[in-house]
């Protein structure tokens, strides 16, 4: 299964409820994720930007985004963030395939640098400008130093 980290904010009203009465979210949020499907790996209260995240294993994006926006109408959270995660395995298969794909793919504005490396040409805008600005900048200097 696809691992999922879902971050969000608690709204005022949702803070003051639970402050009210604590209640440990996590239960709540682990019974939603088995209803999906899936499963619940972590839940975590956080600092910074976001109030909470939640790692969980889900099927799939159709069921991850169902539990998202099950949560979400309830009007508790907002602002959520919802990622991706790779294992290490994945990854590694991943930057295997884009090996295999890099030759098919030429990136914008590259075309016409593989002609000129290939006819012997050496300059580009990117290093011209940055001879010019080496050399006003050596000029400054001599400048400073003159009498």
């Amino acid at each position: 299964m696809t691992i999922y980290i879902c971050q969000g904010r608690y709204t005022a009203n949702a803070l003051k409820g639970m402050t009210t009465n604590p209640e440990d979210r996590s239960q709540t949020v682990r019974r939603l994720f088995r209803a999906g499907g899936g499963k619940l790996i972590s839940w975590y209260l956080t600092f910074g930007e976001y109030d909470w995240m939640v790692i969980a294993e889900m099927p799939d994006e159709r069921a991850m985004l169902s539990a998202v926006i099950a949560a979400a109408e309830g009007g508790s959270l907002t602002d959520l963030k919802t990622t991706i995660a790779l294992t290490a395995d994945e990854t590694v298969q991943a930057f295997q395939d884009a090996s295999r794909l890099r030759s098919s793919f030429k990136s914008a504005g590259q075309e016409g640098a593989v002609k000129q490396a290939r006819s012997g040409e050496t300059a580009t805008a990117g290093t011209e400008f940055q001879t010019a600005t080496n050399y006003t900048g050596g000029r400054r200097g001599a400048r400073k130093g003159r009498k």
